[in-house]
């Protein structure tokens, strides 16, 4: 019988229609939706991590991260080094997010449910930040910036039990800071 794999907050992750999923999200939303979707990876990486007794911190998969969303962000016409700051706080805040799981899994004296193969949860993390970095891009592209409207939508658009409103405070800020590269422009 498969296991079936649920998240606390957030869209179904199940299948092959994350490629999907994000594309709607980035097309019909800002990135608040794909960030969301991020976050809610966590309680999967955090379950292989605890089932496997690996450690939460993974330096060099932090670096591959970073380094993919380099790659992402120049595709997309975005300043490299101005997506920095952005993806390390997500990495940050998933990293809490996981620590958060596996002390709820201690206090209730419980272990984590089998969990996703870390190599798929780690692709669908991957096409959410490239969704994300996409989105941001598109926005910046095509209106010079984002609006009031743009920071409520993103606050909304975050839904993860264990995000605090100054988490969100703080992506949101570093989303603001990202720039187009010299080369591209606000049309």
């Amino acid at each position: 019988m498969e296991k079936k794999h649920e998240l606390a907050a957030g869209p179904s992750i199940q299948g092959d229609g994350i490629a999907e999923t994000t594309t709607a999200i980035e097309v019909f939303s800002g990135p608040g939706m794909s960030i969301n979707l991020r976050f809610c990876l966590m309680k999967e990486v955090a379950a292989y991590k605890a089932q496997q007794g690996q450690a939460i911190a993974d330096p060099e998969q932090e670096r591959d991260v970073l380094e993919r969303a380099f790659a992402v962000a120049h595709a997309s016409g975005l300043e490299r080094e101005s997506v920095r700051s952005f993806i390390q706080l997500q990495m940050d805040i998933a990293k809490a997010i996981q620590h958060f799981h596996c002390a709820d899994w201690l206090m209730e004296e419980d272990t984590p449910r089998t969990p996703m193969p870390l190599s798929v949860v780690r692709a669908k993390i991957a096409h959410a930040d490239e969704s994300t970095l996409r989105s941001i891009a598109r926005k910046l592209k095509t209106e010079g910036g984002f609006s009031g409207a743009d920071k409520a939508a993103f606050m909304r658009e975050i839904q993860h039990e264990k995000i605090r409103d100054r988490d969100k405070e703080r992506l949101w800020a570093t989303v603001k800071k990202i720039l187009l590269h010299s080369s591209c422009g606000a049309s």
